[in-house]
């Protein structure tokens, strides 16, 4: 399009634009006559062949004739949006004429008042009503000359209005037509489409760097069936990156009006409400049709159904795979290149590289582990075992270390979001999802479990060795000040999308993050600390909840050497805040014997004990259970102590050590 000025609103080519739309008009036609054509064949010999080739064939004529009339229905589209702006900017070019017609009698009326004005000033006869009719005349005239060019701004305004608003519509409608990506854009509906999904991949591979060509990567993948779908992003792994990209046109807006003005809301609570209507409000293909095109808004976008997250962060994670393989090769390259004749400061180079190197192996492993691990336990809608390929991931954030993985069923009754503790990270998960798994394949009817990270977490605990390597990490609540706020939104969009009883449960350094996450507006059904560090930097009391009243559980087996820094702080650098087995209003849980059904277990207690209380039919793990999922509990008994040698070996006997001991028991609301 031609540059415009104020002076010249209506300048453009406007008769390129008008063949534009002629050239258009006659590609429909061609369209129409394709899809008549594709839909007559497929009818024809759908009648006289049959058995699993006819029946594959007439699926594929059958998407073939859904492409083409999606092409024809967004090819009428940019047509009519390309003629409605000519139009617009004809009446612009016609109007801007007159103005400028009226400007120059403007100027002359202006010219001539003001001569008459000097005129009347030196005419001896001339009386002061002749000197103020000469003055209003040059006011007047000067007014009439400024309102004509006042006409100009606003013309102005509405070019520039329509060129805002033709943009964004092109590209959510038929931005292919419009990305500049030459013969090969041009063409793709007959070479690409044609040519299956090598043609569709060669297509995307040579699309132009940018918005135009993330655009026409968004038209492509929606003409798509879901298995060309899948088959392309594995044949083109470059289309995930595409896809994730942030849109910079527009298009995103114009498209989805009301998504994109509740992503924009900043009070989280009110954001997750929003985007739970305006998913609420599209039909399954248009949700379908947002998680493949913008994959990269809703995969970690709190409100948004979980089917839809996990869909896009299939795409994430495939697109991490290609920026994980770039980094790892330009870390390779540089090795190699300091391999030899390598002096000190090289040596400090190469060995940051070769932990980068041991870290990026790391993250591939996983991500490909993430997308095409085979035969996952996991249940059906109706809770019956089953196998599938490929994690249900559904949070997904590299740069930040967020990561969520859905174990089970997301319409089950009860749904529990797991937070593990110190030493868990982005590549390390698979752990808690094997103790999700347990709880679920106990109740997989009844329950779902999240397992989640919400970012960065200590990696070790070595206070007795302050020169440790990560020494201190464990008792620094900064970890979960950071990752609190991210659990909050996460475990109530969890719980406005699934309507189920949500239950969120800290093991560890876990149990700090989930009382930050209460402390910074977490609302759900229940609370459970298990071997918690503390109920949350700076908690003393749950009155600094958000909701002081949500039912809490927790648990710590006895000799647990997390009882150390339970309840111990100093200041706001160190320390997690009040001990959560004796916050008020906290139903403190028997963690018991190791076997449940056997009276002579031996006691769950010790240093293990930290872990342990997970294993399978534990007193410990059916009382985690039974706050998941609603049931009775069995409470904690305070030991008697039996003796003590010297102030600071105390030696206590718990009444579960005798097996004819039966503890106390409460219903879980």
């Amino acid at each position: 399009m031609t540059a415009w000025t104020r002076e010249d609103p209506g300048a453009g080519d406007l008769d390129g634009l008008d063949a534009l739309v002629g050239r258009l008009c006659r590609h429909l036609d061609a369209l129409v006559q394709a899809r008549d054509e594709v839909a007559s064949v497929g009818h024809h010999v759908a009648a006289g062949w049959t058995g699993q080739g006819a029946q594959a064939w007439q699926e594929s004529t059958t998407a073939r004739t859904r492409q083409l009339t999606t092409s024809e229905d967004l090819t009428r589209r940019g047509a009519e949006a390309v003629a409605f702006y000519s139009g617009q900017v004809r009446v612009i070019r016609s109007r801007a004429s007159i103005v400028h017609e009226d400007i120059a009698f403007a100027r002359t009326a202006v010219r001539r008042a003001t001569e008459e004005w000097d005129r009347v000033q030196h005419d001896p006869l001339a009386d002061d009503w002749d000197r103020r009719m000469a003055l209003m005349a040059v006011q007047r005239t000067e007014q009439e000359l400024i309102d004509a060019d006042a006409v100009l701004d606003r013309l102005a305004l509405e070019r520039q209005a329509l060129d805002d608003g033709l943009a964004p519509v092109l590209e959510s409608v038929v931005p292919v037509t419009w990305s500049g990506g030459g013969r090969v854009t041009a063409e793709c509906s007959v070479d690409a489409f044609g040519r299956g999904i090598p043609g569709m991949a060669a297509w995307v591979a040579g699309l132009p760097e940018g918005a135009q060509g993330d655009a026409a990567a968004r038209w492509l993948v929606g003409q798509l069936t879901q298995g060309e779908y899948d088959a392309l992003l594995a044949a083109c792994p470059e289309l995930a990156c595409r896809l994730m990209a942030d849109d910079t046109t527009g298009a995103f807006a114009v498209r989805y009006p009301g998504l994109d003005a509740a992503i924009d809301l900043a009070d989280p609570d009110a954001r997750i409400a929003a985007v739970l209507a305006a998913c609420a409000a599209m039909t399954p293909e248009e949700l379908a049709g947002l998680t493949r095109a913008y994959p990269g808004v809703v995969n970690n976008l709190d409100g948004v159904p979980l089917a839809t997250r996990i869909a896009a962060n299939r795409v994430a994670v495939a697109a991490a795979v290609v920026d994980a393989n770039r980094r790892l090769a330009e870390v390779r390259e540089r090795m190699t290149q300091l391999a030899t004749g390598a002096g000190p400061d090289d040596l400090t180079e190469l060995s940051r590289l070769s932990e980068q190197k041991v870290e990026l192996e790391a993250s591939l492993a996983w991500y490909d582990t993430l997308l095409h691990e085979p035969d996952i336990d996991t249940v059906d809608a109706e809770g019956n075992p089953m196998k599938m390929t490929g994690h249900h991931v559904v949070a997904f954030d590299p740069e930040t270390g967020v990561f969520g993985e859905l174990v089970g069923n997301a319409g089950a009754p009860n749904v529990a979001v797991l937070v593990g503790g110190t030493g868990t990270n982005f590549v390390s998960m698979s752990g808690q999802r094997s103790r999700a798994w347990e709880f679920v394949s106990a109740a997989p009817q009844g329950l779902g479990v999240i397992t989640y990270l919400g970012g960065l977490m200590p990696q070790g605990v070595h206070i007795e060795n302050p020169r440790a390597k990560h020494a201190f990490e464990a008792v620094d609540p900064a970890y979960a000040k950071s990752a609190g706020p991210r659990l909050a939104s996460f475990a109530n969009g969890v719980r406005a999308v699934t309507g189920a009883t949500v239950t969120v449960a800290g093991h560890s350094y876990g149990g700090s993050v989930v009382g930050a996450a209460e402390a910074h507006g977490m609302v759900v059904d229940r609370i459970l600390h298990i071997e918690s560090a503390g109920a949350g930097p700076g908690i003393h009391t749950p009155d600094q909840y958000a909701a002081p009243n949500t039912p809490r559980y927790s648990m710590t087996a006895p000799g647990d050497v997390i009882g150390i820094i339970q309840g111990t702080s100093v200041g706001s650098l160190l320390g997690h805040g009040a001990d959560p087995d004796t916050l008020p209003g906290v139903t403190h849980l028997e963690t018991g014997r190791i076997d449940s059904t056997d009276p002579t277990s031996e006691l769950l207690q010790g240093p293990s004990s930290h872990s342990q209380v997970f294993t399978r039919g534990s007193d410990a793990w059916n009382n985690m259970r039974a706050v998941m999922t609603g049931g009775d509990v069995t409470l904690w008994t305070d030991p008697d102590l039996a003796h003590a040698t010297g102030a600071v070996d105390p030696q206590y006997t718990y009444p579960m050590q005798d097996p004819t001991y039966v503890p106390p028991t409460a219903d879980v609301p």
